[in-house]
């Protein structure tokens, strides 16, 4: 039985992963040749990351249902693993925030890695974390965004923010109020 355990155990990842991975090309809608590309990737993911295939597939469903296409999820899904790895978050919370970040500054999913250098250069330069930075990006990226601020300019706000002690929400709802604000006085 013993001898058996390797095997049993990668037949629960592999049907683990391909489980995730019937649910990408259900979500996606991918054609059989993108399917191929993502089915691809993950596993190449899986076997050069810390991350299994199934983590990195589970991954793409997230990022797929957020509005992903085949070939955005393919451009984003190395910079949202870097993400995880630099904020030491689960992969499914880092996900998320890559996703709401990008779509809510209108970021194309090949900016992923910029999304994700920026997001953890602001919590290495002050008071916070990845997590709450991703939080008060919840309150403040799309009026950011639509008040015509960069992902740059608002995470350094934030940085400063965190100094001072206002850290995810309260920091973006308060950075929010402001530029509101702010657009009202035109």
């Amino acid at each position: 039985t013993i001898a058996l355990a390797p095997l049993i155990l990668s037949a629960k990842t592999f049907g683990s992963f391909s489980d995730q991975m019937a649910v990408v090309q259900s979500v996606t809608s991918a054609s059989t040749k993108d399917f191929s590309r993502l089915n691809d990737r993950a596993k190449e993911l899986g076997r050069t990351t810390s991350f299994t295939a199934a983590e990195v597939a589970a991954a793409m469903v997230a990022l797929g249902r957020a509005g992903f296409s085949a070939n955005e999820i393919l451009a984003a899904i190395a910079g949202t693993l870097d993400l995880a790895r630099a904020g030491a978050l689960d992969l499914g919370e880092a996900t998320t925030i890559m996703a709401d970040v990008s779509r809510s500054f209108g970021l194309a999913a090949d900016q992923t890695g910029l999304v994700g250098d920026v997001l953890a250069k602001t919590a290495n330069i002050a008071n916070t974390d990845v997590q709450l930075v991703g939080e008060a990006m919840k309150y403040v990226a799309a009026s950011a965004n639509l008040s015509g601020q960069s992902l740059e300019r608002v995470s350094g706000a934030l940085a400063v923010l965190a100094n001072r002690g206002l850290k995810g929400e309260m920091a973006g709802a308060s950075l929010a109020m402001v530029l509101t604000q702010l657009a009202g006085k035109d």
